[in-house]
């Protein structure tokens, strides 16, 4: 690439810059790490809703991942759909410090202590109230985009290539 970017090669230097720090801030993951989910920015703090949590033993903390949200796009280069989407996953909170129950936010966050390797999350579960955890660490155990077909789960990159080659045979 020469000196000058047009306007979308400069959005997308932004936004890939802004989700390198977010998972180095809030996950200490690289995009190249082998346990970095397929579609990180689901990882945003402002997306994830939780639909339940467990307390485990050893100041470990298991947050459940899971809400729908609404797709709109083009699915081959012609035709374009929208659809509900599942977004399921698993995180878990390592060397808890503390959590409780507050009063319900839509938008999640992650803030970072400033001297210190604390993380406190504020997370909304199943639009009641959302959970505060300060912990140490913040692991990825997966998160992903799934679309009900058939009554079944499946990945929505496998969904799209269904629907790519159903829409080609006609």
């Amino acid at each position: 690439m020469g000196i000058f970017k047009n306007a979308d090669d400069r959005l997308i230097e932004k936004i890939e810059k802004e989700e390198r720090q977010m998972l180095q801030k809030f996950y200490d993951l690289n995009k190249s790490d082998k346990n970095c989910p397929n579609n990180p920015y689901l990882l945003n703090p402002e997306r994830l809703h939780l639909s339940s949590y467990e307390k485990l033993p050893q100041n470990v903390i298991k947050l459940n991942v899971g809400y729908k949200t609404r797709w709109s796009g083009y699915v081959t280069q012609t035709v374009r759909m929208n659809y509900d989407q599942i977004v399921k996953g698993t995180l878990f909170c390592e060397e808890v410090e503390s959590s409780k129950e507050t009063n319900y936010n839509k938008i999640g966050t992650i803030k970072t202590s400033f001297l210190s390797t604390t993380k406190t999350l504020n997370l909304p579960i199943q639009g009641l109230h959302n959970i505060e955890i300060k912990c140490k660490r913040i692991k990825v155990e997966s998160i992903d985009i799934f679309v009900e077909n058939e009554g079944k789960l499946i990945t929505d990159s496998e969904y799209r290539e269904q629907l790519a080659i159903k829409l080609k045979d006609k």
